[in-house]
Parts: structure tokens; C-alpha cells; sequence
């Protein structure tokens, strides 16, 4: 991965809230009745057309040095956009994740044009870790399934802990929704790094 489209949370990246929250806050989730510059509304037309050409720009310059793996994944907070037209699509698909998939989906195809060998990287993480109903991700994009909330003291398919339990679930789900599945085992202790994880 590279510096900018790092192994995740890379939308800021893609959509600068310093650059457009000011005059453009319905690039932005809709929270509470309210526009928030933590995540993007997906289902803008205008965000996802300012969102596909920052990605293939920026292909395109490390493309020739050798990239053929990019981030295209939600912020590290739960504030996704529940505007009308985002929460229909997860409505239908019954899980966040839905508006994702469906906006990856469309910057990978876009993407595959110009560079069939390149993959995208998103994310199963915190509210998207369930997958989508439906919808599938493209062959080119590898979906990260995050263990933060799980048990690591146990297997997690013999712990009793409900996240583990829901991680095997989800596991099960999203290979049938991806072909390429990256397991990020979430294990850190924030207070102490150097501490093991118990």
C-alpha cells in the first residue's frame, strides 16, 4: 500500500472535509438532521465522481512505480450517512455496509478499465462488518474483516463472547459476498503497546 490510500480508512483522503465541508456539506454524512464531515454520503453523485477521479489520478501516479493495491474504506467512526438515499440501500441490503459496497463497487469497475490487475481495499469494520443482503463486491476488491471486538483469549468459533461468535457468522457470510477476504486480527492493547494483548 501506499502512503496516501494506506491499508485503511482512506476516505479523507479521497474526499478532504477541509476542502469541501464548508461549501459542499452535502458531500457529507447526514446525521441527526445534521451534515457531519466524518464520512461521505456515498449516494452523492458528486462525491462519488469527485471520490473515482482522486482514485484514478492518484493510480495513475503510482501505477508505473509499481502500485497495484489501493485503499477505498470508510473513517475510523461510525457516523456513516443516513440520508434517504444511503439508508435505502442499507435498508434493503439490512446492513451499513450496503451503501459501501455499492459505492466500491463502482470505483472498481471504473477502475478495472484502466488497470485490470489493480485491486481495492476496503473494509468490514466496526458498523460494516455485516455484510450486505445481496449485494457482491467485484472480483477486484479485497474486503479487510476486522476482529477488534472479538475474543482472543479463545478460539473464536468455541468462545461464548457474542462478538466472536457474530465474527464466525460474518466470516461465513462474506465468502459469499467477496472472493477475496483479508482477515485484520485486531489485536492491540491502546493503553500500553508494548503490553500483551490479554
Amino acid at each position: 500500500f501506499d502512503k496516501r490510500l494506506r491499508s485503511c480508512h482512506s476516505f479523507n483522503s479521497l474526499l478532504s472535509p477541509r476542502k469541501y465541508f464548508k461549501d459542499h456539506p452535502e458531500y457529507f454524512s447526514l446525521r441527526n438532521g445534521f451534515r457531519e464531515p466524518f464520512q461521505p454520503c456515498l449516494s452523492n453523485p458528486d462525491v462519488r465522481r469527485i471520490m473515482k477521479k482522486e482514485l484514478l489520478d492518484h493510480i495513475a501516479v503510482q501505477y508505473p512505480k509499481g502500485g497495484r493495491y489501493f485503499d477505498v474504506s470508510q473513517n475510523d467512526n461510525a457516523n456513516y450517512c443516513q440520508c434517504e438515499k444511503c439508508k435505502m440501500v442499507d435498508d434493503r441490503e439490512e446492513s451499513p455496509s450496503g451503501s459501501i459496497v455499492d459505492f466500491v463497487n463502482e470505483m472498481a469497475d471504473a477502475v478495472k478499465e484502466k488497470y485490470p490487475d489493480v485491486i481495492l481495499h476496503t473494509l468490514a469494520y466496526m458498523y460494516s462488518v455485516k455484510p450486505p443482503k445481496e449485494l457482491k463486491l467485484r472480483p477486484n476488491v479485497q474486503v479487510g474483516l476486522c476482529t477488534d471486538q472479538c475474543d482472543h483469549s479463545k478460539p473464536f468459533d468455541k468462545s461464548n463472547n457474542r462478538h466472536s461468535k457474530l465474527f464466525v457468522r460474518h466470516l461465513k457470510d462474506w465468502s459469499e459476498k467477496a472472493s477475496d477476504i483479508q482477515i485484520w486480527d485486531y489485536s492491540i492493547n491502546f493503553r500500553a503497546f508494548p503490553q500483551a494483548f490479554p
